[in-house]
C-alpha cells in the first residue's frame, strides 16, 4: 500500500471514495498503534499530493475526511500525526 501511494498511477487508485474511506478508517482503528495509523495517513497524504481530484473526494460527504481530520487533530496530537495532517 505504501509503495502504491507513492506512484501517481497507484495514487489514482487510492483516490476513490471507498479507498480513502478505508484508509481513514484504518488510521482511526489503529490509533493506539502509531506506526500503522501513520502509514495509513501517509498513504492519504501522498494521494492528496499526487491526485488533485482526491482533495475534493476526501472532503465529500461520503468520505467526511475534513471533519474526521479536525477531530483527530483535536483528540490525538503527536508530532507525526500533526505533520501528516499539515501536508
Amino acid at each position: 500500500m505504501k509503495t502504491l501511494g507513492k506512484d501517481p498511477t497507484g495514487s489514482a487508485c487510492l483516490a476513490s471514495t471507498s479507498n480513502l474511506s478505508t484508509l481513514l478508517g484504518l488510521s482511526t482503528t489503529f490509533k493506539d498503534e502509531h506506526d500503522a495509523s501513520c502509514e495509513a495517513l501517509r498513504c492519504i497524504a501522498n494521494t492528496l499530493l499526487l491526485v488533485e481530484e482526491a482533495r475534493s473526494t476526501i472532503l465529500s460527504k461520503r468520505v467526511n475526511g475534513g471533519d474526521l481530520c479536525v477531530t483527530m487533530l483535536d483528540v490525538r496530537f503527536t508530532p507525526r500525526h500533526c505533520y501528516l495532517f499539515a501536508v
